[in-house]
């Protein structure tokens, strides 16, 4: 097997999600992400153990695994990023805050070079941030967790084409 180094990022593309496991045949990018603020972390898996009493190894031993998780920043420059990320509606240019659930997406990473990430049916958890300074900008920071699928795989990557 070829050997692929991954790096950068091209774009974030978002579509309806899709709980059977393929990804959409309509995607969009999701507007600008902000410049070095996506990364694909997982956690360390929860470990159980058992011993027996006086004796330093265990008898028995669970790992479970954590799923990794995509964190990005998009530039705030659109209510309806607001309404699509964060909840709430927007009605006449004016973005109305509430705490509505927000659907689950397909997201689809594209690096500048090497292997793409897809999800096709990811749980979208966003905010919105900013400062009000000169040097500060707003961003919509948004954590994407793949979610369970009837079929294939939450998180699928492949080599770029």
């Amino acid at each position: 097997m070829e050997k692929v180094i991954t790096l950068g990022l091209t774009e974030i593309q978002v579509g309806e999600a899709q709980t059977n496991g393929t990804m959409p045949q309509t995607m969009a990018k999701i507007g600008m992400v902000y410049q070095e603020r996506c990364s694909l972390e997982q956690d360390a898996p929860e470990v159980i153990e058992h011993f027996e009493e006086n004796n330093p190894t265990p008898v028995v031993r669970f790992v479970q695994q954590k799923p990794p998780k995509v964190k990005f920043a998009v530039i705030f420059d659109d209510l309806k990023l607001l309404e699509d990320f964060v909840g709430g509606k927007v009605t006449a240019d004016k973005w109305n805050y509430s705490a509505t659930a927000i659907k689950n997406k397909a997201l689809r990473i594209k690096p500048i070079q090497g292997f793409v990430f897809d999800m096709p049916n990811a749980n979208i958890s966003a905010s919105l941030k900013g400062d009000f300074t000169k040097k500060g900008i707003f961003l919509v920071e948004i954590e994407a967790v793949p979610m369970n699928v009837t079929a294939g795989s939450p998180l699928q990557v492949y080599k770029a084409k």
